[in-house]
């Protein structure tokens, strides 16, 4: 009989043994996906820094000119401020090498690489497959964009090709968990980066995983990876147009799931502690010494699922058995919570990179550009443009960088101008918009301030600025949002447009559509921002 009212008690044991080790898969699985999710936003970072670099070197006259000497003058003063890319060229639509860090009168010829015609037929940067450089004969990673004319036929290419050895080392500095590995591929799936064992770089990815390259979505699978480690790896496929890469983060299944073995063992010695002691005591007793903690104990594991993460049992070793399994769930979530701290400091550490990065880039410009007064002019306005930057990344930093509210977006772009109270009227509900576009917003209404402190509203004493947002009565999932000059000097269309007025239709088109007006009254962009679902 007292063997027979232990049956429950075990059923309870196995049960709860089975939903913590399910738990646990889920949280090591999570785990996996969310590093390989902050992996890709970091190399999509530093993308988007070389993209961002083209952009702006298709814009010196001599680049776009073919001027090979002036030309080459200026990317070779821009090597050292670059130290991931290995190389920068300028070529013609034929493929012909006219510029580049190696000079002015390299011969090479491009016209065969396959990302060449791509990036030739893109209106935007196209990240290109692994190469050996034939200048240099070493690997890289080429990033191409086509320079065009204003009627946007293509008179050339520029080309930057980043270098795989520090591209691996930046990949190598990420701290991993014990047992963790970083890959990163390309559109080929050719190992672009690794870690740890790099010596994979250059190679194919094995035949079963290929899949994974196009895969639907992000995801995790079980694998064994090509060192022969077991490991849970959470991937992030490459997207439909080929303009990023292939990134997994893999955990070791060893060291992620010790503590469900040594509980597993713990619970073990307890349902062998529990028979034992069932032929010392009655069931009552047993219901006593087992029931309620058994019952803490899952209570706390349903609690966690519900996002109460700062619960615990409050059991230890000194209480038994029952208590040191507690012991060991409480200490899980312990490490848990370490890992989210770790997290947060490592996106700390981005914002700390991203500001220095920000700093270089007017350092930079400011050797660059020169020191007579209209390039004075022309660097205070590039700064300007940085600082903004700056102050969104600030604000997208405080909230992990999963979005930023538009109202503390605009307020905080505005906030320069003396008076803001009366300067600017601004109004809407309160709505969080993503990374991409909080980055954009901020860069024209930067512009848009800029232009309108020189020859606008905030040009005069009276004048003044209208700022609203509202979301599209049939498409909540679009964002109107208008900035209007009222009561500023009479305005006509301008016969030239300057690099911020083209910043503004044009610079951020993959983000939101932008149009211009210059009515008499005063200026009026409108904008229409698409907002991203809300996360399941």
């Amino acid at each position: 009989m007292t063997l027979s009212g232990l049956l429950p008690l075990f059923c309870v044991l196995g049960y709860s043994e089975y939903s913590f080790r399910k738990a646990r898969e889920a949280e090591v699985r999570q785990l996996a996906l969310r590093n390989a999710n902050l992996a890709v936003s970091e190399i999509q970072r530093i993308f988007e820094g070389v993209q961002n670099l083209l952009i702006a070197v298709s814009e010196v006259d001599g680049v776009r000119n073919f001027d090979k000497n002036e030309c080459a003058r200026y990317l070779i003063r821009l090597q050292p401020n670059v130290p991931l890319l290995a190389g920068m060229m300028v070529a013609d639509t034929q493929g012909h090498y006219r510029c580049g860090f190696n000079g002015p009168d390299f011969n090479l010829n491009i016209g065969d690489r396959s990302y060449f015609q791509r990036a030739l037929d893109s209106r935007r940067p196209i990240v290109g497959g692994y190469i050996i450089d034939r200048g240099m004969n070493r690997p890289m990673l080429p990033i191409a964009m086509a320079m065009r004319d204003p009627k946007g036929v293509a008179t050339g290419i520029l080309v930057a090709g980043l270098d795989l050895d520090k591209f691996g080392q930046l990949i190598a500095s990420r701290s991993l968990p014990e047992g963790g590995s970083l890959a990163v591929a390309d559109h080929n799936g050719i190992v672009i980066a690794r870690e740890p064992a790099g010596r994979f770089v250059g190679t194919r990815i094995m035949d079963d995983y290929l899949r994974l390259l196009t895969a639907p979505g992000p995801g995790t699978e079980d694998i064994t990876s090509q060192d022969g480690t077991r490991r849970v790896v959470g991937y992030v496929p490459i997207p439909k147009d080929y303009s990023g890469l292939y990134v997994s983060v893999g955990l070791s299944q060893e060291a992620s799931y010790e503590a469900v073995w040594r509980t597993s063992r713990v619970s073990l010695a307890l349902a062998l502690s529990s028979a034992f002691l069932a032929l010392l005591a009655t069931w009552f007793t047993a219901n006593r010494a087992f029931g309620r903690p058994l019952k803490t104990m899952m209570t706390t594991i349903q609690r966690w699922r519900a996002g109460e993460v700062d619960v615990r049992t409050g059991f230890s070793s000194d209480t038994g058995e029952l208590g040191a399994l507690g012991g060991d769930l409480d200490r899980m979530m312990d490490e848990l919570q370490l890992h989210q701290q770790d997290r947060d400091l490592l996106m700390n550490e981005l914002s700390h990179r991203v500001k220095n990065t920000l700093a270089t880039v007017m350092a930079l410009a400011a050797t660059s550009i020169g020191r007579v007064p209209e390039a004075e002019k022309a660097l205070g306005e590039f700064n300007g443009r940085i600082q903004a930057l700056g102050k969104a990344h600030d604000i997208l930093t405080q909230d992990r960088w999963e979005s930023a509210e538009i109202g503390e977006l605009i307020r905080t772009v505005t906030a320069p101008v003396g008076g803001q109270e009366t300067r600017f009227i601004i109004s809407g509900p309160e709505l969080r918009i993503g990374p991409r576009q909080a980055l954009a917003v901020t860069m024209v209404m930067h512009e848009l301030w800029t232009n309108a402190a020189k020859y606008g509203a905030l040009s005069v004493a009276d004048g003044s600025v209208r700022i609203a947002w509202r979301l599209d009565e049939s498409t909540p999932d679009l964002l109107h949002l208008s900035w209007r000059e009222e009561n500023g000097p009479i305005v006509s269309t301008p016969t030239q447009t300057g690099f911020g007025t083209r910043l503004i239709l044009r610079g951020f088109k993959r983000d939101m559509e932008v149009s211009l007006d210059y009515l008499a009254s005063g200026v009026v962009c409108k904008i229409d921002i698409p907002l991203a679902p809300p996360p399941a």
